[in-house]
């Protein structure tokens, strides 16, 4: 038995569209292949930039760590637990953060995260002038305040773009890599910026808080450009 070439198109036809009933007798039609391509397009544009940016939260997040390796304590004279509590009291302000943060994302939009990454690199910035324990909880709390909401805030500007079905692999494909780059890269990256001549006064792990949140602020940019223009 051949095959009708009338039917075949006809039954390709069905398959590159679907109608979608909205209530009350309305529809609308929706083009396959024309969804399909702007689901690359958006894979390729939001994907690589949303892990950079988290990317770059969990670098300035985790900064101290190379800054302790770097003689933080020594300068700032920190002794018994006060790194310890440094430490702690980040989490405590990232947790108490994160639904006000979101909840401020949702009413004014994208701008406000991208406000968000770039008041904690100011504040990374500013934690290379920090010269005593007080000066360092003081930009503990401001970093916590301002990185609560990024993980999440990033979560609901995808879900404003992917459908249910589609958004769980974009959320594990950004949030499962960006924590192994900045695991990978971000030892050597302060490495790298240790062996930059100083800065005036910025010298030793000074540098690492200062460059880092320079970068930070620059994927400001980036973040509120790429959505924006999306």
């Amino acid at each position: 038995m051949e095959n009708d070439p009338e039917k075949s198109s006809a039954h390709s036809q069905e398959h590159a569209v679907q109608e979608i009933g909205l209530g009350s007798g309305a529809s609308i039609i929706i083009d396959r292949e024309a969804e399909r391509r702007l689901l690359r397009k958006l894979d390729w544009y939001l994907l690589p930039l949303f892990t950079l940016l988290y990317c770059t939260n969990f670098v300035d997040r985790t900064a101290i760590g190379n800054a302790k390796i770097s003689g933080i304590e020594k300068d700032l004279h920190l002794v018994g637990f006060d790194y310890n509590i440094a430490l702690t009291v980040f989490y405590i302000f990232y947790i108490a953060a994160e639904i006000p943060s979101n909840l401020a994302l949702k009413h004014f939009g994208s701008w406000w995260l991208a406000a968000m990454v770039t008041t904690f690199g100011i504040v990374a910035i500013g934690t290379a002038f920090v010269t005593s324990f007080a000066g360092l909880l003081v930009t503990r709390v401001l970093l916590g305040i301002a990185e609560g909401g990024t993980l999440s805030g990033l979560t609901y500007l995808l879900s404003r773009y992917y459908r249910r079905s589609e958004l769980v692999l974009r959320i594990g494909i950004f949030f499962g890599t960006s924590p192994a780059l900045a695991g990978a890269f971000g030892g050597l990256l302060a490495s790298g910026i240790l062996s930059v001549d100083d800065i005036g006064i910025v010298k030793s792990w000074r540098k690492i808080f200062l460059i880092e949140g320079q970068q930070s602020v620059f994927f400001k940019v980036l973040l509120y450009d790429g959505t924006q223009s999306t």
